[in-house]
């Protein structure tokens, strides 16, 4: 689930971690992949040589309680059971493709668990080609898609800012010290310097752009 992060309710960190610690992602494993997958909490691959697992990781296990406290230090009450802000109530809507029956009942999962916490979230499916382009174009709060990574962790065309990486340019990412990051690990040849340089890009984009995935098998 990726995240506009120019979107004015999604800006603060703490609201994003509220959201990620507002989702079962093992309940989604288990109830819609069956079992078959795993959850994850960093961007590179299980296979690959440079997943840290989760040491330094926020883990973002579920936790309703910690995401409404989080909400809370954002700024947000809660009135009746749903947060507001500015008097306005804190609300969502998630976009994905159609025809892809585990990610349409995994939306459904999350618009339950964000209910749960005091947050309406809205469903939205369209054709793949639509949501790509709505994403292109910055119309969008939260998606649905799936990716790939490749075992070697060169992920300059995914993660590095608009508009050169893809979930840069969907997400609104703009953070020159995880280019730096990112550069830094291209550049090196020797493997273990590569893989402290992106342990501590793991670390840094857990923190601040919430990496809480689930995947399948």
């Amino acid at each position: 689930m990726g995240f506009n992060f120019n979107n004015s309710m999604l800006k603060d960190p703490k609201v994003r971690q509220a959201i990620e610690y507002a989702i079962n992602r093992k309940g989604i494993v288990d109830n819609v992949l069956d079992g078959h997958g795993k959850v994850v909490n960093t961007v590179f691959s299980e296979a690959s040589w440079a997943n840290p697992g989760d040491e330094g990781l926020n883990t973002y296990g579920y936790d309703a309680e910690k995401a409404k406290s989080l909400l809370k230090e954002a700024g947000f009450e809660q009135k009746d059971g749903v947060f507001y802000k500015d008097g306005k109530p804190l609300e969502l809507t998630l976009k994905y493709s159609t025809g892809n029956k585990p990610r349409e009942q995994a939306a459904v999962l999350i618009q339950q668990n964000l209910k749960d916490i005091g947050i309406n979230l809205n469903l939205e499916s369209m054709e793949y080609a639509s949501l790509t382009q709505q994403l292109k174009d910055k119309n969008f709060e939260l998606y649905l898609m799936g990716w790939t990574n490749d075992i070697d962790p060169d992920i300059k065309t995914s993660w590095y800012s608009n508009p050169i990486g893809i979930f840069g340019v969907y997400g609104n990412i703009s953070d020159p010290s995880l280019d730096k990051l990112i550069d830094a690990g291209r550049s090196e040849f020797d493997q273990n310097k590569r893989k402290e340089t992106y342990k501590e890009f793991a670390k840094a984009f857990n923190k601040m752009y919430c990496a809480g995935y689930f995947y399948g098998n």
